[in-house]
């Protein structure tokens, strides 16, 4: 791993903590009828996944090598990916039962996959 997938993966967990804090114990109805929570959720788990896998800006792109990014894996990786392209090109149509199931379930599970990499791999 290196100094700057270290740096990623932090900034991941920040956007991840945020929601798991935003949402707390709200229920699913109180989540989607609270406009404002579920706009930040989205922008957080969209982060997650810029972070990961970088930007459209050749520029200023930083994103995980890919040895890392093989790492984060998980069977959630894929609704975040999706969110991410919903939320930038078509917002109205994103599945909010989905979308819960991603921050309830598979955010807290890639937090705890973050948290074993930066653990227990060497900074190279």
């Amino acid at each position: 791993m290196t100094v700057t997938d270290k740096q990623l993966l932090e900034k991941m967990i920040k956007h991840i903590d945020e929601v798991i804090e935003d949402i707390g114990e709200m229920s699913y109805d109180e989540f989607i009828n609270d406009r404002k929570t579920l706009k930040s959720a989205v922008f957080d788990v969209a982060q997650v996944y810029e972070l990961a896998k970088g930007t459209a800006d050749k520029h200023q792109s930083l994103k995980l090598t890919p040895e890392t990014f093989d790492l984060i894996q998980s069977d959630y990786w894929f609704a975040i990916s999706k969110t991410r392209a919903v939320a930038v090109h078509r917002y109205d149509t994103l599945n909010l039962k989905m979308f819960w199931d991603l921050l309830k379930d598979g955010l807290p599970e890639l937090r705890k996959i973050i948290d074993d990499i930066i653990a227990n791999k060497e900074i190279t």
